[in-house]
C-alpha cells in the first residue's frame, strides 16, 4: 500500500477554497465599508463647499466608490476560484495530450502512463497554468487601474 506523506493534493485545493472565501468575504465588507465612508465624505466636502454642486451625491458615491475600493481582494479571490475551477480540466487535457504522445511515440517506455516523465508533466504542466493564471490576473489588475480622482463635470470646486 502507499503511503503519501506531507500535504495532499485534496489539501491543497481545500485550502486554496478557504483563502478566495477569505478575500471574497473581505471584499464584499471593505467596499461595504468604502461607500459609507463615500457618503460621508461627501456631506462633509459639500458642507465646506468643497465640491462642485452640480455634482450629485450618487455621482460622487459612484466615482469614490470605483476608485477607493478594494479591487486586490477582487482579484486574489477571482484568481482562487478561477485556478480551482480549471485545475481539474487543465490535468485532464495534459493527461490526454500525453496520451497521444504515447501513442504517436509507438508506445515508448518513456512516455508510458504513471511513470516518472508522465507524473513530471502533468506536475509542472499544471504549475505552468497556475501562473499563467496568476499572470493574467496581474496584467489584468494594473491595466483595469483607476486614474486619480478628478471631477468630470469640471474643475474640482
Amino acid at each position: 500500500m502507499q503511503q503519501f506523506s506531507g500535504i495532499s493534493f485534496l489539501w491543497a485545493t481545500f485550502s486554496l477554497a478557504i483563502l478566495g472565501v477569505i478575500y471574497a468575504l473581505a471584499y464584499f465588507l471593505l467596499t461595504h465599508k468604502v461607500s459609507k465612508d463615500a457618503e460621508a465624505d461627501y456631506l462633509y466636502k459639500s458642507l465646506n463647499g468643497m465640491i462642485n454642486k452640480s455634482i450629485t451625491k450618487a455621482e460622487y458615491t459612484g466615482l469614490f466608490t470605483k476608485k477607493h475600493k478594494p479591487r486586490k481582494f477582487l482579484y486574489i479571490a477571482s484568481g482562487s476560484f478561477f485556478i480551482l475551477a480549471s485545475t481539474w480540466p487543465i490535468m485532464a487535457i495534459i493527461s490526454y495530450l500525453l496520451e497521444c504522445l504515447y501513442q504517436f511515440t509507438g508506445r515508448s517506455r518513456v512516455f508510458e502512463p504513471g511513470f516518472l516523465v508522465w507524473q513530471f508533466c502533468i506536475f509542472f504542466g499544471v504549475i505552468l497554468s497556475w501562473s499563467c493564471t496568476a499572470y493574467c490576473i496581474v496584467t489584468l489588475y494594473y491595466k483595469r487601474a483607476t486614474g486619480p480622482l478628478v471631477n468630470k463635470k469640471g474643475s474640482n470646486k
